[in-house]
């Protein structure tokens, strides 16, 4: 019986590579979820888009830095 070497080309080992993030992710996320949860089953606090204005004013400005 001959031997064989079979290679992986980049796109297989990217895929790999993908494909295991994206599993360890499936599976980490609701962990991480559960550890930032206070045991209370509470929804998520509403929030308006006001609440992010001082977030995106700062975006704007380091945006506007970058292209100066």
């Amino acid at each position: 019986m001959a031997a064989t070497s079979q290679r992986l080309g980049l796109p297989a080992l990217t895929a790999l590579v993908v494909g295991s993030m994206v599993g360890a992710g499936i599976f980490t996320l609701p962990a991480a979820f559960a550890r930032l949860s206070d045991g209370q089953k509470k929804g998520f606090i509403k929030m308006s888009t006001k609440d992010y204005d001082a977030t995106i004013e700062l975006i704007k400005f380091v945006d506007s830095l970058r292209k100066a």
